[in-house]
């Protein structure tokens, strides 16, 4: 999702107006209910939106993104991340429990608001699904 992530910092720095990422990432995965994005549908839209933005304006982000400190995957929308992550924890809910369970974006983010920037102290997938089959 790189090019995605190039794209939607140039959009809001060069007030380009376009819905790259939008309010979630469900159509550049696979499918509704994968986690794994779609390369294809990626470099798709890439593809209808890139005319929009000059060379200039690419390499000027990218030299910003290469700067920063954050590691790339912190850049990107919330909201994007969140679609894969949600239909990740369904898919090992149903591996390890057999069963579909569904639950809301904000279901996961109350499971997961506790959770602090440093990284040992996250509840790991285990742990989320034991929550999530209390709810049922």
């Amino acid at each position: 999702v790189y090019n995605l992530l190039i794209l939607d910092i140039a959009n809001h720095k060069f007030k380009k107006g376009i819905s790259i990422f939008g309010d979630n990432g469900y159509r550049f995965l696979k499918t509704q209910r994968s986690h794994e994005v779609c390369e294809d549908k990626v470099k798709n839209f890439v593809d209808s939106v890139r005319d929009k933005f000059t060379d200039e304006e690419i390499v000027q982000v990218k030299k910003m993104v290469k700067q920063s400190e954050k590691e790339f995957w912190f850049l990107i929308k919330g909201h994007f991340i969140t679609s894969a992550i949600l239909n990740l924890i369904k898919n090992q809910v149903r591996k390890n429990c057999g069963s579909n369970k569904s639950f809301s974006i904000d279901s996961l983010y109350a499971l997961t608001i506790d959770c602090s920037s440093n990284w040992e102290d996250k509840i790991d997938i285990k742990h989320v699904v034991k929550q999530i089959n209390t709810l049922y």
